[in-house]
């Protein structure tokens, strides 16, 4: 590897929690003459800033470094001693999947090798609550539940998320392990809107659609939603209306009729919070994950999901709990995901399994599994017999289920939301 030819671009927004306590200590004037006039003798006024100063963190050489964002990527480049590109990108909540978009086009261009990207945020003092609370987004009860109908809104976390990123053909000539294939990383500003903070269902739509359309794939094949999801009813509600929009759209035009709901939906901040800055890398992370372990990983907290997500023809379900992710012959499985930032910044990722060449066959979905269930071995034994009859039958029969046949689906959605086949 050479290292002149690894980048390193991360998501880190603004400046770090430094800058609040050294900027008060600049006050000290301001606060001298506030007590002079007072009436406050000079000594005393002298002693009352002095012993306000030591409740903050002094002045000093590295203090400068230490309180710029860019810094979190120039130590990283320094101690791994990396000659490529090194620098932080901003975009509020999206700058970590702003960073890999950012990542993914050096790559694309030829400009490195390797890039070590994501996001970093650990930025989360009494200023940034009061920021967040003035919004406001907090939720009152403390308890972030993303598409839950009784959700109030987001908490904070802290992340350090980072994936190393590099081309394709070279990561398996290399023989590195791949935990997925980025296909395409979609961006898009919301334009003139309402207010800053106030999301736009369009300026989300245009980021989705261009990530599907740079990775020449249909949302009808994107089977896991790693969203936004930060947990506030209007957010959560506008970036449903988004993805219901575009996934509607293309499952009326592409191929024959999709059965529904046939995508998962979750947000890793029912478990983590709102990293902010971070927020996209845990989204990257864990929907990576859910392709390589083949598993739909669970969002937790709803008992019963959001209005939009309880519609007859919606494309989405809760996940719930973590269920196996089964393939299908028609296309590989295929994860999306979502990071959005205050000011209108939207970006929307598309991820697909890796498939190599493997020696050994894989299950190509041909087979379906059925489970059956009886009191005792010799009703079990009558139960294979119907089952065998059943599948040997070419005439109309009952669906398995009916007559004391147990059946599952483990790709069916939990059935809180009226779409379960259980028997």
């Amino acid at each position: 590897m050479d290292r002149n030819r690894v980048s390193v671009v991360l998501g880190v927004t603004g400046t770090l929690e430094l800058v609040i306590p050294l900027g008060a200590r600049l006050g000290h004037p301001k606060w001298k003459q506030a007590m002079h006039d007072a009436g406050i003798p000079a000594d005393l006024a002298a002693d009352a800033a002095a012993r306000i100063a030591e409740s903050y963190v002094p002045w000093q050489e590295n203090s400068f470094p230490g309180l710029l964002g860019n810094v979190v990527a120039g130590r990283i480049a320094n101690k791994l001693d990396l000659g490529g590109t090194n620098c932080v990108v901003d975009a509020a909540c999206a700058s970590s999947l702003s960073a890999v978009h950012l990542a993914a086009l050096e790559l694309q261009a030829g400009r490195c090798d390797v890039a070590v990207t994501g996001g970093c945020d650990t930025f989360n003092d009494i200023f940034m609550y009061m920021c967040f609370s003035k919004t406001p987004a907090l939720s009152p009860t403390g308890d972030a539940k993303p598409f839950a109908e009784d959700g109030d809104g987001t908490i904070l976390g802290e992340g350090l998320g980072m994936v190393v990123l590099k081309r394709l053909a070279d990561a398996e000539r290399d023989g590195d392990t791949i935990y997925a294939v980025m296909k395409s990383v979609g961006s898009s500003s919301d334009g003139k809107g309402n207010a800053i903070y106030a999301p736009s269902a369009a300026g989300q739509k245009k980021a989705l659609l261009t990530a599907y359309n740079l990775a020449g794939v249909a949302p009808d094949t994107i089977e896991l939603v790693e969203a936004h999801g930060t947990g506030t009813k209007v957010g959560d509600t506008v970036e449903i209306t988004a993805l219901t929009d575009v996934y509607t759209t293309s499952a009326r035009t592409v191929g024959a009729p999709k059965p529904r709901p046939w995508a998962a939906i979750g947000s890793v901040k029912s478990q983590i919070g709102h990293t902010k800055a971070a927020a996209g890398a845990a989204s990257l992370i864990k929907a990576a994950l859910a392709v390589y372990f083949k598993v739909l990983p669970p969002t937790l907290k709803v008992t019963r999901p959001v209005d939009p997500l309880l519609a007859a023809d919606t494309p989405f379900y809760v996940n719930a709990e973590m269920r196996p992710w089964l393939p299908r012959a028609e296309h590989p499985r295929r994860a999306a995901l979502s990071a959005f930032g205050f000011g209108g910044s939207n970006f929307h990722a598309v991820l697909e399994e890796h498939r190599a060449e493997k020696f050994e066959p894989d299950w190509d979905g041909s087979v379906e599994i059925v489970a059956l269930s009886a009191n005792s071995t010799r009703a079990l034994v009558e139960e294979l017999d119907r089952l065998s009859g059943v599948l040997n039958n070419p005439s109309p029969t009952p669906p398995l289920g009916r007559e004391g046949l147990k059946t599952t689906d483990s790709s069916a959605p939990p059935s809180f939301l009226g779409k379960g086949l259980g028997g």
